[in-house]
């Protein structure tokens, strides 16, 4: 067991270690997500995973097949989770989104949104098969994809010949074995996500003056923080309130709504490392971050706090600096994953840009020029993307 985190006037009990997951932890974690359909484990995930392989080493995410002109099973297409469809985190998503776009531009990107979305309608991009994901907006995939990739990506076509296939959560950048693998296997890359890397060895954010503000609001207002490597009882409900909040009702219910079996299973399968800031008086949770770790990377799945707390408690504030204590403690790489970008480029992190590999159907489609041309438009968008303040 690791030492506790010691932000001054906190405590932090039990700090992990952080190793990350065992192999037969994943495996029986992907088993048990194939062993009962998608809305069990999230409320809008219409679809089901599968085994890619008898292995249990990769998963594949198969949306309910739209019956041409069915308006009700489109309706729910569009309304999954982004995390396991391309074509919401593309088309749907943004367009919820549209109000922070200056109004001067706001109809243009509407436009923009709408060609993307028939497009994407007329690939039949709602019904992709989703590779390797199991549910986590960050998918942490093993070193060895790059050379499997074309066995995987050979299955997944005879086994669904007429479908798209799409792979989440490649950074060409950190991981340029596997683009290159998309690339030779027929696949195009298309911009996602911006993220925000920190290297736990350099601990870059404790030269910004931001995170020194941090500590300070911490030795003002320091909530008791702890570490457990499974929920306690009873804090279920509180963690998933906490958790709807912030990322359903201040963000958008098209991220993951995951359901108290989620928990439990993830729990039981060794997942997860749960912070929690606890109020002093009546030991209530107040705020809580979920730890992700494998193959030396960690991220926070899942991020909740009480709305209601006044703002200058700074809950989130607080969490980050636990979070970066423990990351330091990981030394090896924090994934803090896309959104508050600004906040997290106050406190030192590297921009990195984060892509979703396609395949179309058929070969013939993935040598086309428009769906080469996908590939240039997206290496043009390369730059603004990682200079936008998100």
């Amino acid at each position: 067991m690791a030492a506790a985190l010691t932000a001054p006037g906190s405590t932090a009990a039990g700090a992990p270690d952080l190793p990350g997951l065992t192999g037969g932890q994943d495996r029986a974690w992907r088993a048990a997500l194939c062993g009962a359909p998608g809305p069990r484990w999230m409320h809008n995930l219409p679809g089901h995973w599968e085994l890619l392989d008898r292995t249990g080493e990769l998963l594949a995410y198969v949306p309910p097949q739209r019956p041409p002109g069915d308006a009700e099973a489109a309706k729910a297409l569009a309304r999954t989770t982004y995390v396991q469809s391309p074509y919401v985190g593309w088309c749907v998503y943004p367009g919820d989104e549209l109000h922070h776009v200056p109004e001067a531009r706001r109809r243009w990107a509407a436009r923009g949104l709408d060609l993307a979305g028939w497009l994407a309608r007329r690939w039949r991009l709602p019904e992709a098969i989703v590779l390797g994901g199991t549910g986590w907006s960050t998918t942490l995939h093993a070193p060895d994809l790059a050379a499997a990739l074309p066995a995987v990506i050979d299955t997944a076509r005879g086994r669904w010949p007429g479908s798209v296939l799409a792979l989440r959560n490649i950074e060409p950048d950190r991981q340029p074995d596997l683009a290159q693998a998309v690339r030779d296997t027929g696949g195009v890359l298309w911009p996602a996500r911006v993220m925000h890397h920190y290297d736990g060895g350099q601990a870059p954010w404790q030269a910004h003056s931001a995170h020194r503000e941090d500590l300070r609001l911490i030795r003002r207002k320091g909530l008791a923080a702890r570490w457990t490597s499974r929920l306690p009882d009873g804090r279920h409900d509180t963690v998933l309130e906490l958790y709807r909040q912030v990322y359903l009702e201040r963000h958008n219910p098209l991220n993951p709504q995951y359901t108290r079996q989620w928990l439990d299973t993830a729990d039981a399968h060794g997942q997860l490392a749960w912070l929690g800031l606890h109020a002093a008086d009546d030991d209530r949770l107040l705020a809580f971050a979920a730890v992700h770790t494998r193959h030396g990377v960690m991220t926070v799945p899942m991020v909740g706090h009480d709305l209601a707390q006044p703002r200058d408690l700074g809950l989130y504030r607080q969490l980050c600096v636990h979070l970066f204590e423990a990351a330091r403690q990981h030394g090896g790489l924090f994934n803090y994953s896309s959104g508050t970008g600004h906040f997290k480029r106050l406190r030192g992190s590297r921009p990195v840009l984060e892509c979703t590999a396609l395949w179309a159907p058929e070969r013939s489609l993935a040598r086309a020029p428009l769906w080469r041309g996908l590939e240039r438009l997206a290496e043009r968008a390369r730059g603004p993307l990682l200079a936008a303040p998100f």
